[in-house]
């Protein structure tokens, strides 16, 4: 483990010198659009986020690989750029042109997935028919990424994100059989993320540390609960595994609202399933921390801000909660469902 560290840290942290830029400098923002012509993040503030690994300069991966291997790259920031500034048009278009120059590169497919599955989460709750053809097609580009790069950080995420989408989407009772598909990409994605070797920090400084063990926790909560349910799916659903991921994530960027909303769920999830007080009274702390959080810049993470007084108004939408749209959970009703069918 120390040599992976070791190695890490001579990738990542010592690529710049050798490139005669220095990303820790201050300026590094005026650096990168002055003297590389390139686009900076809007409001990105390394002081508000988790160095990743000893010597991290706690800049997008995408913006140095747009820096030091130039070309396509330089398209591939651009793109993801406008995925994190709500642009689905602008990021179509310059993934569109990118995939003609250079279809073999499983980068495009993954921001494709990305970039679809944002425009899905914006549409009104209800417009599940719209949301369940995006999150079908940006499930096809995320399988695409693997089949051009198996063993893939992005790939496996963007995998289990969009299969994850297309099950809650469609109500996650009706679809539990992709259940283990979910699971399997997202244990491969984190496995990867914190191997050392596949270090990805994303536009919005977000990092695949945080974003791998932020989507099992949220699996692990959404995952039935009882006997029943355990035969229905291959997944079981596990409040404190849940939880011990979310922890890990808000560690990697405290200021995510969307990393809090979550973790505050899971602890009001095992209230209503365990009846432990303790965990109401920490999954409100955790949620009004949240509330108080500065009102995120983009839509999706604004949803979230959100939620989080929804749910410390109403704890019993915990385990059920979801962006996409509130699950059903209740065993019995989900029995129902199943019979009917």
């Amino acid at each position: 483990m120390y040599f992976v560290r070791l190695l890490t840290v001579l990738l990542f942290g010592f690529s710049g010198l050798a490139m005669g830029i220095d990303y820790n400098a201050s300026n590094i923002e005026e650096i990168v659009t002055k003297e590389y012509g390139l686009p900076f993040p809007k409001q990105y503030d390394r002081t508000l986020y988790s160095a990743a690994y000893e010597g991290d300069h706690k800049l997008p991966t995408g913006l140095i690989n747009a820096i030091e291997k130039k070309g396509i790259y330089i398209d591939l920031w651009k793109a993801e750029l406008a995925i994190d500034d709500e642009n689905y048009r602008l990021a179509l278009k310059l993934l569109k042109e990118a995939e003609k120059k250079d279809p073999k590169n499983h980068n495009i497919y993954w921001l494709l997935a990305k970039n679809i599955m944002f425009e899905g989460l914006r549409q009104d709750e209800k417009a599940t028919k719209i949301k369940g053809v995006l999150f079908k097609k940006g499930y096809e580009y995320a399988l695409k990424c693997r089949a051009l790069a198996p063993e893939e950080y992005n790939c496996e995420m963007h995998i289990g994100a969009l299969l994850g989408r297309v099950m809650t989407n469609a109500g996650i009772w009706s679809t539990l059989f992709n259940a283990g598909k979910v699971e399997k990409a997202f244990n491969n994605a984190n496995r990867l993320a914190n191997e050392g070797k596949q270090h990805y920090r994303y536009a919005s400084g977000n990092t695949s540390i945080g974003v791998s063990a932020f989507a099992l926790g949220v699996m692990y909560r959404m995952a039935p609960h009882g006997w029943f349910m355990k035969l229905l799916s291959p997944v079981d659903g596990d409040l404190d595994k849940s939880i011990k991921f979310h922890k890990q994530t808000v560690k990697t960027k405290p200021s995510e609202a969307e990393y809090s909303t979550e973790l505050g769920a899971s602890y009001l999830c095992k209230w209503n399933i365990k009846k432990d007080d303790d965990a109401l009274r920490i999954g409100k702390e955790v949620l009004t921390r949240c509330a108080n959080l500065p009102v995120p810049r983009s839509a999706t993470s604004k949803i979230s801000h959100r939620d989080c007084s929804r749910l410390i108004k109403n704890p019993k939408l915990a385990c059920g909660y979801s962006k996409d749209r509130q699950q059903e959970t209740d065993p019995d009703k989900i029995k129902a469902k199943v019979k009917s069918k």
